[in-house]
């Protein structure tokens, strides 16, 4: 698979940082491939697929990678963003890909759903913290 991406550098494990004014996100991703105009994002996942379907667990995990690519966005916005889950029980894929305008709205979206976080985690009352 990462051949069929011809890419520049293969990164394994690499520590990214989404920043928003409501806070930052750090997530790692499993493999980022690089290309001149894209970055791959792999992430493998091993949940068990015979009793929750692929695409539930895709949407489980969605939030994840979306972050991944608003963190490579914010670090080259010239790039298109391609995730992949790949669910290795299954041996099956589910991928998403994010051009500029895209990645702006992800990155909006992202902001207001922190916002919304923050703003629940900081009206618990302290004893439920």
């Amino acid at each position: 698979m990462v051949e069929s991406y011809d890419p520049n550098t293969v990164h394994e494990e690499v520590s990214v940082v989404a920043r928003f004014d409501a806070g930052r996100v750090v997530g790692e991703i499993d493999l980022l491939l690089v290309t001149d105009e894209r970055f791959v994002v792999l992430d493998y996942k091993t949940d068990e697929t015979s009793t929750r379907s692929v695409d539930d667990l895709a949407e489980k995990h969605w939030p994840q990678l979306e972050v991944y690519a608003a963190a490579l966005a914010q670090s080259d916005p010239n790039r298109t963003v391609e995730t992949v889950l790949y669910f290795t029980a299954a041996d099956t894929e589910r991928r998403q890909e994010f051009d500029a305008f895209d990645l702006e709205d992800l990155q909006t979206d992202l902001e207001t759903r922190l916002s919304q976080l923050r703003s629940a985690s900081e009206s618990e009352p302290l004893a439920r913290r």
